[in-house]
């Protein structure tokens, strides 16, 4: 019995042996995956990984890496960039709306006359603005009385001015496109139009100016207002 087990013994002694130096195939897989896959990763996709962490912003285009080459990913969603500047129809209207503005909100001189040259020439002063009235109290000398009624002498020696500038342009242009046939004549309706309009504006201007003298204002008239021939 003795002899049985020294002999059985040798070959566990083998087994044992043989089992310790049989590698492990668990160990070594899991080291070669990880290494594998490491190498595997690109240095780029790390890059955005810590970009992404950091906060910052991801690049347009990431790296894909197929067959051993790296193609970049191209994005479906394009970035619109939206102008600051205005299209030109909107620059048009508000060029226009301050034009308007500026026609009809006219500088005002109100505050700069006292009450003693406005209430004892404000007859006068809306006289003024009918043509060719300013010369009464220019030529009396009533204007050296007050200040009041010379800003308006000044207003209506400018609206007479343009009264006739109005008529000479329509006589003009009458003169030019009007065509005589014996005893009749033909006027295109454009001229007519255009001499309307002028007319209608002188008038607006010279009711207006009018209404605002009689109140007791002292505001620049629309258009020719801002001249001054009386110094």
């Amino acid at each position: 019995m003795n002899n049985n087990q020294n002999n059985i013994n040798p070959m566990n002694n083998q087994n044992q042996t043989y089992q310790n130096n049989m590698p492990q195939p668990n160990q070594n897989m899991n080291q070669n995956t990880q290494i594998n896959t490491k190498e595997q990763v690109p240095n780029d996709i790390r890059q955005i990984n810590q970009t992404v962490t950091q906060g910052q912003a991801v690049p347009n285009q990431i790296p894909v890496q197929s067959q051993g080459q790296t193609q970049p990913a191209q994005n479906n969603i394009e970035m619109v960039e939206l102008g600051n500047g205005k299209s030109k129809s909107e620059d048009f209207s508000d060029k226009t709306i301050k034009f308007i503005e500026g026609v009809v909100n006219t500088k005002d001189y109100t505050n700069t006359f006292t009450k003693e040259e406005v209430v004892p020439f404000r007859i006068l002063a809306t006289m003024c603005y009918v043509p060719f009235l300013f010369l009464l109290p220019l030529l009396t000398g009533k204007y050296k009385k007050s200040r009041f009624l010379y800003f308006h002498i000044n207003q209506g020696l400018n609206l007479t001015l343009a009264w006739a500038i109005v008529f000479f342009v329509n006589k003009v242009f009458r003169s030019l496109f009007t065509t005589t046939y014996r005893y009749s004549s033909t006027t295109p309706g454009w001229v007519d139009f255009i001499s309307y309009v002028l007319y209608c504006i002188v008038i607006a201007i010279t009711v207006v100016g009018m209404i605002n003298t009689f109140n007791g204002k002292s505001k620049n008239t629309s258009i020719v207002g801002g001249f001054r021939f009386l110094k």
